[in-house]
């Protein structure tokens, strides 16, 4: 919400794109854009809680979870899974997130 709609979340989602490997590494892109208005640093509880169960069930080991925002919105990701941090959502954050995260988890 506000007046500054958020950027697209398209980059990471095509970066990510499946090439064919066979690995089996959850990722989970949690989106916590600053914003001045929302009145919280940190996630919503209806945001922890989409969270907790995407990553629900799968072995710890094999979650990643890239957090695009502020550093403490990683303090609302429950123990268990690896975080990135990448700081914002803007396309060139979005696209080095993955490749890195494609790079450093295979």
């Amino acid at each position: 919400g506000g007046p500054y709609p958020p950027p697209s979340r398209a980059p990471f989602r095509d970066a990510m794109a499946p090439s064919g490997d066979s690995e089996t590494t959850r990722v989970v892109a949690l989106w916590a854009d600053t914003r001045g208005w929302k009145g919280r640093a940190g996630l919503s509880d209806a945001s922890a809680g989409a969270l907790r169960e995407a990553i629900s069930g799968a072995d710890p080991g094999s979650v990643h979870v890239v957090v695009f925002g502020g550093a403490r919105a990683v303090d609302d990701v429950p123990a268990g899974p690896t975080v990135w941090l990448a700081w914002g959502g803007e396309a060139l954050m979005q696209t080095a997130a993955a490749h890195r995260l494609r790079e450093g988890s295979a």
